[in-house]
């Protein structure tokens, strides 16, 4: 029993002693803000379900839908969540694979992490095509937290993966951010990314 505590004490001091080095160096809080174009085309805010409020737990979230260019369609979900110990889990939540299935579309394949310059951020997105009703859905997701500089690859496929991410970069309990788009009526994945690339300037501010 006594080595046993002494292990655990050791272990316990040691997580705490790494996560102090690594917090005082930690760069200011960088969080990005949602700007809905309530101006577009068809734009059309839709309740969350009170279900999914519940699973998610989030601090602040949104979803609306509108067209854009050559009739293409815009979904967009975006969640945010409060620094606190259960933050990093919970935004792990609302992930395509879950969501999406759940619905009705076929994942098809997934497509290489694509990074986006706003602003003063570079965001990581995945980029995932679905079919639904033999069409295809180009599906874009990040997740970020308030400290992550943009180069890290936080849109991993596993979300076990994200969290060591974060334990080795030496975050916790950090702010979190989930923005997800959904593309409808583009067939390509470059003309999808152009106009990913075309529209996250008026999704994000900061």
């Amino acid at each position: 029993m006594l080595v046993l505590g002494c292990w655990l004490l050791c272990v316990l001091s040691g997580a705490e002693y790494w996560f102090h080095i690594h917090e005082t160096g930690h760069p200011a809080v960088r969080s990005w803000k949602m700007a809905w174009p309530v101006d577009a085309p068809g734009f059309r805010e839709k309740e969350i379900p009170p279900l999914t409020q519940s699973i998610l737990k989030y601090t602040e979230g949104g979803n609306a839908s509108w067209m854009g260019a050559n009739q293409s369609g815009w979904t967009v979900f975006y969640f945010r969540w409060a620094p606190g110990r259960t933050s990093a889990m919970l935004a792990q939540g609302h992930r395509p694979e879950i969501c999406l299935p759940a619905i009705g579309c076929l994942l098809e394949r997934t497509e290489k992490t694509e990074m986006f310059s706003v602003g003063s951020f570079s965001l990581p997105f995945r980029h995932l095509i679905f079919r639904q009703g033999g069409q295809p859905l180009h599906v874009w997701w990040c997740l970020w937290d308030d400290a992550q500089q943009g180069d890290e690859g936080d849109a991993r496929s596993s979300p076990y993966l994200n969290i060591l991410s974060a334990v080795m970069h030496g975050r916790r309990n950090m702010g979190q951010q989930v923005i997800e788009v959904v593309q409808s009526g583009v067939e390509d994945s470059d003309t999808a990314r152009a106009e990913m690339e075309r529209m996250l300037p008026r999704l994000i501010v900061q």
